[in-house]
C-alpha cells in the first residue's frame, strides 16, 4: 500500500472535509497484464501513476490513498471529481501501451459527508464509492446519483450523463440510481442497466 506522507499532503493544500466527492480508480485486468508483461507493466504503471496525479491535481483533489493501481482522491467538489476522471481517461488513451495491449481504467464518483482522520477518510460515504467502483467497466465512469444532481450543471459541456436505473451496490442497503458520464468516443461501449455487481 502506497500512502502520503504528511509533507505531501501539506504541499497538495487543504484536506476537503464535511461534504466529499470521492473519486475512486483502477486498472481494468491489471493481474493478467502483470503475468503477461511484468517489464512492460513496470512503465505502464509508473505513467500510470503519474498521469493519474497531475489529471486529479490539476482539477483540486487530494489523493489520499493508493491500493496498488487504484487511485482514492478526495475533492471538494463533484463537478471537479467527474472531470478529473474524465481528464484520467482521456491522457490514459492518448498513450501508447500498445507493449501491453492496452491500459483503461474504470472510475467511480460519489458525494457525501465522510469522517476524515489522519489524511483518510471514513463512513458509509467512502465504503459507498468503493462498492460503486465495483460496477464499472473499463473506461468508465460510475456516477451517483448524488454526485449527478449536484455536477449536472457545472461539468464542462461535452460531459452528458446516462441513467443506469437503480444500482444495487449492497444486499442490505437501498438502491440507489447511478449514471455513467459519457465524454465522447472513448467512453466505453458496453452498456449494462445496475443490478447486482
Amino acid at each position: 500500500m502506497r500512502q502520503e506522507g504528511a509533507s505531501e499532503r501539506e504541499k497538495a493544500g487543504a484536506i476537503p472535509t464535511g461534504t466529499v466527492s470521492f473519486l475512486f480508480t483502477d486498472v481494468e485486468g491489471s493481474t493478467q497484464r502483470w503475468d503477461a508483461h511484468r517489464v512492460a507493466m513496470t512503465d505502464a504503471m509508473r505513467r500510470h501513476d503519474l498521469i493519474g496525479r497531475a489529471a486529479i491535481e490539476a482539477r483540486g483533489g487530494y489523493v489520499f490513498k493508493m491500493l496498488g493501481d487504484a487511485f482514492c482522491a478526495a475533492f471538494s467538489l463533484p463537478e471537479d471529481a467527474v472531470a478529473a476522471a474524465v481528464d484520467f481517461h482521456r491522457a490514459l488513451a492518448a498513450e501508447d501501451f500498445s507493449e501491453i495491449s492496452e491500459l483503461r481504467i474504470r472510475a467511480a464518483v460519489h458525494t457525501g459527508t465522510a469522517a476524515e482522520r489522519d489524511g483518510d477518510y471514513y463512513g458509509p460515504t467512502a465504503n459507498r464509492i468503493a462498492r460503486l467502483l465495483a460496477i464499472a467497466h473499463g473506461g468508465q465512469i460510475v456516477v451517483s446519483g448524488v454526485t449527478q444532481d449536484l455536477a449536472i450543471g457545472a461539468v464542462p459541456a461535452q460531459i452528458a450523463f446516462e441513467d443506469l436505473g437503480a444500482c444495487v451496490i449492497h444486499p442490505k442497503e437501498r438502491s440507489p440510481r447511478g449514471f455513467v458520464a459519457k465524454f465522447g468516443r472513448i467512453s466505453s461501449r458496453r452498456r449494462r442497466r445496475c443490478g447486482r455487481p
